[in-house]
């Protein structure tokens, strides 16, 4: 009977957070934009989306991130800097794999690799009304 309510408190919990948007994994969606990581690289860097739409990532060489937050890419005295926001982040570090997220409010989101915020990998997702 417990795991039965830890179970149906689990689902209900993640059925919430979906209605609020967020990430994206599982849907069959189509993404909107996708941006392809490879070599410290995000490809597009910048993508344009309208609000309820989701960007997926797609990791295909070297171990990288997605990360919110801002990014300073520094000057010749000083290193880049990235500091998270926590709007959104894919987790650990991944070598393959996706990572999609919904865009529900319009505005302009900065992302980096955090691993390589020093090789300025950077890109932002402006999102549309």
């Amino acid at each position: 009977m417990i795991s039965r309510l830890v179970t149906l408190s689990f689902v209900l919990a993640s059925a919430s957070l979906v209605s609020c948007g967020g990430d994206d994994a599982g849907t069959t969606e189509a993404a909107a934009a996708t941006v392809v990581v490879t070599n410290n690289i995000f490809t597009p860097a910048n993508v344009t989306v309208k609000a309820g739409q989701t960007v997926e990532w797609q990791f295909n060489q070297g171990v990288h991130d997605v990360t919110s937050g801002k990014t300073d890419p520094g000057t010749a005295t000083a290193p880049p800097t990235c500091t998270p926001d926590g709007k959104f982040a894919s987790g650990e570090p991944q070598g393959s794999g996706t990572y999609r997220f919904k865009f529900t409010t319009a505005g302009t989101f900065s992302y980096y690799c955090s691993p390589h915020c020093a090789n300025k990998q950077f890109g932002t997702v402006t999102v549309t009304p």
